[in-house]
């Protein structure tokens, strides 16, 4: 997985940003897209890799940092 290009917005404007730490989900939820736009293997980020995005988007400003997962009761 490649880290989001956060040099291609406006950083002044926003105050929050989001790791993406998984992609895919095994489920099918109906509610939920996420098996349809980032595929049904779940595939995991290192945790270096995200800690060096977290540690360089508070280098960059941002005040609030999310980490976006997919959730899944298994």
């Amino acid at each position: 997985m490649i880290q989001a290009r956060w040099d291609l917005i406006k950083r002044e404007k926003y105050m929050w940003a989001s790791v993406q730490t998984v992609r895919g989900c095994p489920k099918h939820c109906s509610f939920c897209s996420v098996w349809r736009t980032d595929g049904q293997a779940p595939r995991q980020r290192g945790v270096d890799a995200v800690v060096e995005e977290v540690v360089q988007l508070r280098r960059l400003g941002f005040r609030f940092i999310a980490l976006a997962t997919t959730t899944s009761t298994r």
